[in-house]
């Protein structure tokens, strides 16, 4: 159940080590982790950062994440 929690972008960019306008401007240049609208509100699934975080390793094989 915890992967499908919600965070925050301040939340997103303390699990990335970056800081929030860094998130943000990824979003905004369609880069970055998935993100979800709630009405105005943007978040993140802790599964959605996660995967991002594995496809953009180095070295991942990344037709192997995308089984």
């Amino acid at each position: 159940m915890e992967e499908n929690k919600l965070i925050t972008t301040a939340e997103t960019a303390r699990m990335l080590g970056l800081h929030p306008g860094t998130v943000r401007n990824w979003r905004q240049r369609q880069q970055g982790p998935a993100f979800v609208r709630v009405g105005s509100r943007i978040r993140y699934r802790i599964a959605d950062v996660e995967s991002w975080i594995t496809y953009n390793h180095q070295g991942v094989n990344k037709s192997e994440v995308a089984r």
